[in-house]
């Protein structure tokens, strides 16, 4: 029974033993799975494709550098890893029998080189540093380390890194390092710098000390201007802060090594104006302190690098001199006041310059060009200025220079802006315009001023007909006044007494002036009962020393004696002074009628010293009444203009030594005067058209210079048809005009055209 037990226990044993060899043959022999990943072992990270050999086996890794393999094989096992960038691995592990899998993680290392990036000043690391190799871009940890692949690389190869605030830098790489082992690449990273200068953009001028800024990075300009920025980042805003006396500038940098920076001086804009035009004013000085600056064409004047407050001094030659406050804050505008003022004298119509015009100047004569140019310089605030030329209307103003008195008397006359001028930069430039102006006049005798009624009987006469003047005796054949004189010799003779109740010269000048009547005022000279009687030294005498009489009863006062052209003379610029257009001088000239044989002189008496002494005392009338701007005009016998020219005819009056000196001569050719025989006619007085037409042109033709001939016509004794004769003779030779004579002021209104 032992036995039995026996042999059944050995052969249960032997079934159990038997069934375990199997089982472990079973297991120890069959394939067993290898699971693993490839990483780097500098950066953790997957390495994809590389080549795995185990054994015989090839295998690769895929993208995630995992890979699965199978081995028949137990104990160690052999693993071989490669991959291009990296060093050959060699990885040996265990895998005991009994496990069926296995999971691996092999580290490969770089092939390449360390690299190590620092500041080139200060030798500090670099961090997060970005380096570009070959299509690869590797970035410095905090210590400005970065390990640099070489991943399929073919010497020479190039290393380029481009960081903010440094210099761009690159190297090529002649070889490769044999191993990691070798010594790293130290990089040295030049700060990027900006250089540059600052000037003055007014004078170009270096500025030193001006503070600049680039972010925490601050400097200041040298001596010359120059200034360094270092380690500047692009898109930084750079900000330049100069004192200030200039506008401080902000740009942002981009990269650029260099620089030049013009700082704009801060300043005050003044805009110089002619007051009067409104126009600007080029060449203005404009200074403060001791900075000056000239208006533009434009009239604009910068002026910089002055305090922000101050005075102003604006000059300029021609205008009143200006001192103001200013401020910076905002531009200043400055109206000059003219005290200078030019242009040209042209004919209104033609536009033509009147070269033979006068000009005054508070009395005193001004110069002409040939191109009829004027220039007036220094003016007072107030002046009065006279233009004069025969055949035209006067100008006179009596001007204030300021604005509104300038204003008040330019509307008075017309002007234009000039068209040529000598200077382009004239203050006050304008072309004064004469209107032409042919005097179509009646006579108003001395005595109708004692009917105010009348003379405004002869005004509407004027205003609703052709005539636009009229001619009033203001010194009578008598030597009586027409207005209460300040003439000390006139009124010693009480010349203006007795007539306290006619209508005044003033009163008849104002009428006048508002009906916009021309008014000339005849002045009798020689012939004058009250200085020669008042005054019998002044007068012609008889030997016995009696005051001489011509056929009439008048008595005359001696043309030789200057105290009686002063007299006359006087009494004429008062008389100007009061408001007529023009003084009309008659008998101007000696005695023609009654004894003349018994006249007695003291001086010599013949047509040498005659004609001297009248063509002495026009000259000074003339010279006296320029400045009043009154024309001047000579009544003249009417034969003077047919005889000989020198011939005075006894009387001391020639065309010749009267013309030159006024502006109008008015000679009487009365047809009816003219004998039989005179002017080659057999009848003259029958021949009205004739004798006017004819004297005319004689006339016109013995002068020389810009005086013109306006004839004495006759308004009685003729028809009006013959008196119609006569002004059609004035007008077809071409008269600067016509009077009509009638000693009782009595005109036939037909002779007239009417408006």
């Amino acid at each position: 029974m032992l036995t039995k037990y026996r042999t059944f226990f050995l052969t249960s044993l032997a079934f159990i033993a038997l069934t375990i060899c199997v089982t472990f043959s079973f297991i120890f022999l069959q394939e067993k799975q290898v699971k693993g990943q490839i990483i780097d072992a500098a950066s953790g990270k997957p390495v994809p494709l590389a080549t795995l050999e185990v054994g015989s086996e090839r295998l690769f890794s895929d993208n995630q550098g995992q890979f699965i393999t199978y081995i028949q094989q137990n104990g160690q096992i052999d693993l071989h890893a490669s991959a291009p960038g990296y060093l050959p691995a060699r990885f040996t592990f265990d895998l005991p029998w009994y496990l069926k899998m296995g999971e691996v993680k092999v580290q490969m290392a770089p092939t390449g080189f360390t690299g190590y990036v620092v500041d080139a000043w200060s030798a500090e690391a670099l961090a997060g540093v970005t380096i570009h190799i070959a299509g690869q871009v590797i970035h410095t940890d905090s210590s400005g380390k970065a390990n640099l692949p070489l991943t399929e690389l073919k010497t020479p190869a190039t290393i380029s890194i481009r960081h903010s605030g440094y210099l761009p830098w690159q190297r090529e790489l002649t070889r490769l390092p044999q191993d990691s082992a070798e010594s790293p690449l130290l990089i040295r990273l030049e700060p990027h710098t900006l250089e540059g200068w600052l000037q003055s953009a007014d004078d170009g001028q270096p500025l030193p000390g001006v503070t600049i800024k680039a972010g925490s990075v601050t400097t200041h300009s040298d001596g010359e201007g120059r200034f360094v920025l270092s380690r500047v980042l692009p898109n930084t805003e750079i900000i330049v802060q100069p004192d200030d006396r200039f506008i401080p500038v902000r740009f942002t940098f981009q990269d650029q090594t260099t620089t030049t920076i013009a700082l704009e001086a801060k300043g005050l804009t003044v805009n110089v104006r002619n007051r009067l035009t409104g126009s600007p004013v080029a060449g203005v000085e404009v200074q403060s302190a001791n900075r000056r600056a000239s208006s533009s064409k434009n009239g604009i004047a910068e002026l910089t690098r002055i305090p922000p407050q101050g005075i102003l001094q604006v000059q300029r030659a021609g205008y009143v001199k200006q001192t103001l406050a200013y401020t910076l804050s905002q531009p200043i505008t400055v109206s000059l006041e003219a005290n200078a003022m030019q242009g040209r004298i042209l004919d209104a119509l033609s536009g033509l310059p009147l070269t033979g015009a006068r000009i005054f100047l508070n009395g005193n004569a001004q110069s002409l060009d040939s191109h009829a140019h004027y220039t007036l310089n220094d003016l007072s605030q107030e002046f009065t200025l006279t233009v004069r030329n025969p055949g035209y209307k006067t100008i006179q103003l009596a001007w204030p220079i300021t604005h509104t008195g300038a204003l008040t008397a330019l509307a008075k006359v017309k002007t234009q802006a000039c068209q040529s001028a000598p200077d382009d930069n004239a203050p006050l430039c304008l072309d004064l315009l004469l209107e032409p102006f042919a005097a179509r006049a009646i006579y108003i005798p001395f005595g109708l001023l004692s009917q105010p009624d009348t003379i405004r009987g002869l005004f509407d006469l004027v205003e609703r007909s052709e005539l636009n003047a009229v001619v009033l005796d203001i010194k009578s054949d008598a030597g009586e006044l027409a207005w209460d004189t300040q003439v000390e010799q006139a009124d010693w003779l009480g010349a203006d007494r007795g007539r306290e109740s006619w209508m005044s010269l003033q009163a008849f000048l104002a009428e006048a002036k508002a009906r916009d009547i021309y008014t000339i005022g005849r002045m009798v000279i020689f012939k004058d009962d009250t200085l020669a009687y008042g005054r019998p030294d002044l007068a012609l005498l008889y030997p016995d020393g009696a005051v001489w009489q011509d056929s009439s009863a008048s008595a005359w006062v001696n043309p030789f004696i200057e105290e009686v052209w002063d007299y006359n003379i006087a009494l004429a610029k008062e008389a100007a002074e009061l408001g007529l257009d023009e003084i009309n001088l008659d008998y101007i000239r000696f005695p023609s009628d009654g004894a003349l044989g018994s006249i007695y002189y003291a001086q010599e008496n013949t047509a040498k010293t005659r004609t001297a002494a009248i063509r002495a005392f026009a000259q000074r009338m003339d010279e006296a009444l320029e400045p009043s701007g009154a024309a001047l005009s000579a009544d003249l016998f009417g034969l003077t203009v047919w005889v000989e020219a020198e011939s005075d005819m006894n009387i001391g009056q020639r065309v010749i030594d009267i013309a030159p000196f006024v502006d109008i001569i008015a000679p009487m050719i009365y047809p009816s005067t003219f004998i039989p025989g005179n002017l080659g006619l057999s009848n003259p007085s029958a021949s009205p058209y004739e004798v006017i037409y004819l004297s005319q042109i004689e006339a016109s033709q013995k002068i020389t210079g810009a005086t013109q001939v306006r004839p004495w016509l006759q308004a009685y004794w003729y028809s009006a048809d013959e008196m119609l004769l006569q002004k059609q003779a004035a007008n077809d030779a071409n008269s600067a005009g016509w009077m009509w004579w009638n000693a009782g002021g009595i005109y036939d209104e037909s002779i007239f055209e009417s408006k």
